[in-house]
């Protein structure tokens, strides 16, 4: 649970930006076409990498947060497969994103076709069924180390990854406040 803003400790610029990016991921769950989900993609993916440029470049900047915030980033460097998410998803598509209009999910079809295969009855063939599942259920990524999740999926998780991490952030500047330590 994140602490609350205090005069001393004000509110993370940061959790305004993704304040939106979260609204951002709700609109790509509910896109009713390919040209919104691919907006609101864009969105969703620039917001979350915006809220890591946010932390870094103006909530540092501002008593109490620099310690706990370098402490972050020291983390997240140090150990990038336990943050894949935000190094092998957030900055990575971001780039794709923004720099080359790469999108690493399934597009431009209504459906993604699917064989279903039965397992014979006793004595009788294997039955394959063919069929698709609409983009509106399921739009899996289809590149990079979450290849086949679901992409709305992976958005939700990296906004989860966020809030986790910034409420670390504040706890740590609250215990450091509470203790009459002062971050330089």
């Amino acid at each position: 649970m994140k602490p609350e803003p205090t005069e001393d400790r004000p509110e993370l610029k940061a959790r305004v930006v993704l304040s939106d990016a979260l609204r951002a991921v709700e609109l790509c769950e509910n896109a009713k076409n390919e040209q919104d989900f691919r907006v609101h993609w864009v969105a969703a993916i620039s917001l979350l990498r915006a809220v890591g440029h946010v932390l870094k470049a103006v909530d540092r900047e501002e008593y109490p947060w620099r310690a706990p915030i370098d402490k972050a980033w020291a983390e997240w460097n140090a150990d990038r497969k336990k943050h894949d998410v935000f190094w092998a998803f957030i900055r990575h598509e971001r780039n794709l994103t923004l720099k080359e209009y790469e999108l690493s999910f399934w597009r431009d079809t209504p459906s993604i076709p699917l064989v279903v295969t039965r397992p014979p009855a006793a004595g009788g063939d294997t039955a394959a069924e063919h069929c698709e599942i609409p983009v509106e259920i399921y739009r899996p990524m289809t590149g990079g180390p979450f290849e086949g999740d679901d992409a709305r999926d992976v958005l939700t998780s990296a906004a989860e990854w966020w809030e986790r991490e910034l409420t670390g952030i504040e706890g740590l500047t609250a215990r450091a406040a509470a203790g009459g330590m002062r971050n330089s």
